[in-house]
């Protein structure tokens, strides 16, 4: 990322200030992602700098602020958004904050994450639990095929 962006600088503060979100990168841009999943794409070239987010309650906004609002916005496919700014341009910090917040909400949904977390650990207590009783019970078996034995002869 080019230093001459402090706005682009920004942006990527405002990512990485939501828990766990990680810096990562693709295709030339910088990722900001939460287990795995991608929630904005910060680009930097020498006069502009670019955001892609995805958003759904507030595309009318920005489809609104793509007529009037700095830079360009263009609005894609799934509710993918394309922000570009020049270096000296930003979008005002409470959208720009709500649009992160937003995006990261929609790719990372923090139930669905609690829930899949909670299953897994349950899954492994049950086999855990199942593959000590099934040594328990080989123990006991053996042990019984011994004492059968001895008595026999």
């Amino acid at each position: 990322m080019s230093a001459a962006s402090k706005n682009a600088e920004k942006v990527r503060k405002l990512a990485l200030a939501i828990p766990d979100a990680v810096e990562g990168t693709s295709c030339n841009n910088a990722t900001f992602a939460v287990r795995g999943k991608n929630f904005l794409f910060l680009g930097c070239k020498e006069e502009t700098y670019d955001l892609r987010i995805r958003l759904s309650d507030s595309l009318t906004e920005a489809e609104e602020l793509a007529k009037d609002g700095p830079g360009k916005i263009s609005v894609g496919a799934h509710g993918w958004t394309h922000i570009v700014l020049a270096h000296t341009e930003a979008l005002p910090q409470t959208v720009l904050k709500r649009w992160i917040s937003e995006s990261f909400a929609m790719l990372v949904p923090q139930s669905a994450a609690k829930k899949n977390t909670t299953k897994t650990v349950k899954k492994k207590a049950t086999k855990k639990k199942s593959a000590k009783k099934t040594v328990a019970i080989k123990r006991a078996v053996k042990s019984k095929g011994k004492k059968t034995a001895k008595k026999k002869p």
